[in-house]
């Protein structure tokens, strides 16, 4: 927080720009602070919408913007260099530095960035602050090199034991919900003319397409006329028990057979129809970085993103979906399924 601090103006006779902190969004903590180019308000404006952005200018270098959160309470801008950056973050009591830009590093007072890691001050570009406020990754703020540097995505040891994990419980699953399986059958047919089952096909890891059966939740041949369309908020296709069904997941039970034949895991992105993957590929950028895993039965997109059904659900989902892909662990599948055991208990969610 600034408190009752004096400004720091220096006017950058020395060639060092003139840096405006001003008061930014409740979303980022009070000891963070944002430094990018003029054209990072744009960028900035997905993930922090809240945030109020000036700009600061050197008379050799393209303009630059600066945002340092405050209280809800106004407080007057603070301007200094950005040679005197170090300074400011003392008196701000700032303890992560933010970089919004795509400007080459040259352009950027990367002496100031390493004087102030040095003295133990984070420095982050904006991705991955998003990342670690959000627990997503923007797709606006994000790069091609961003997802082709990092660590393996995939481990022989995570991947091994996940496969273990998936075994055991979808055999348990398997045994535990046949009476349940086999009582739904005869209300299924009893509600409705058609099969227990439906299945379609949906993309699996490395885009490897799959069947995965449900419980027959709509009306027979309920896309015959219309083709392929996402399920809707009160879809009059759903019959009377398929409404229950969705709504206690019980509908989902028959894609632990998916899991035990290592089609799908318990825990990734939701599956997609290869009619749907290919619109959205088109569509959304990085669509196709889902397919670096097996899709799951519940996932972190499906328990932080509301059921969504359309092309702006599927873009908010996958920023969850990729955050998912690039943090998989064995400790981030158990919350998820936790999460999704108390969802299933209460009924929440479902469509």
């Amino acid at each position: 927080m600034i408190g009752a601090a004096a400004p720091l103006i220096e006017q950058g006779e020395s060639g060092g720009a003139e840096v405006a902190l001003a008061p930014a969004a409740e979303v980022i903590p009070a000891s963070q602070l944002i430094v990018g180019p003029a054209g990072a308000p744009a960028q900035i404006q997905g993930p922090f919408a809240e945030a109020k952005v000036a700009s600061f200018r050197s008379p050799e270098e393209k303009p630059l913007a600066a945002v340092v959160p405050l209280p809800t309470a106004p407080h007057p801008a603070i301007a200094v260099t950005a040679r005197s950056l170090t300074g400011a973050v003392r008196e701000l009591r700032v303890d992560t530095v933010v970089i919004a830009s795509d400007e080459r590093r040259a352009r950027l007072p990367i002496e100031e960035f390493i004087r102030l890691r040095l003295s133990g001050v984070t420095v982050l570009p904006a991705q991955r602050f998003a990342e670690r406020v959000l627990r997503r990754v923007p797709i606006a703020l994000l790069r091609p090199s961003d997802l082709a540097i990092g660590e393996g995505l995939s481990s022989p040891v995570r991947t091994a034991v996940k496969r273990v994990f998936d075994l055991l419980v979808s055999s348990v699953l398997l045994v535990c919900a046949a009476p349940v399986l086999a009582i739904a059958a005869v209300l299924i047919k009893l509600d409705s003319r058609g099969p227990v089952f439906y299945w379609q096909e949906r993309v699996g890891r490395g885009g490897r397409i799959f069947r995965l059966y449900k419980l027959r939740t709509m009306h027979q041949d309920a896309e015959k006329a219309s083709g392929p369309v996402w399920a809707a908020h009160r879809d009059p296709r759903i019959t009377r028990l398929g409404a229950v069904l969705r709504k206690t997941r019980l509908d989902e039970l028959p894609q632990a057979f998916a899991v035990f034949r290592g089609h799908m895991s318990f825990v990734g992105p939701r599956p997609e129809r290869p009619f749907f993957v290919q619109q959205l590929k088109t569509q959304i950028p990085f669509y196709g970085m889902r397919e670096a895993v097996k899709p799951g039965i519940t996932g972190w997109a499906q328990i932080r993103y509301p059921y969504g059904s359309s092309v702006e659900d599927a873009r908010a989902k996958l920023e969850y979906d990729l955050y998912y892909v690039q943090h998989q662990s064995l400790f981030l599948d158990l919350a998820i399924c936790f999460h999704t055991v108390k969802t299933v208990l209460f009924a929440r969610g479902a469509r």
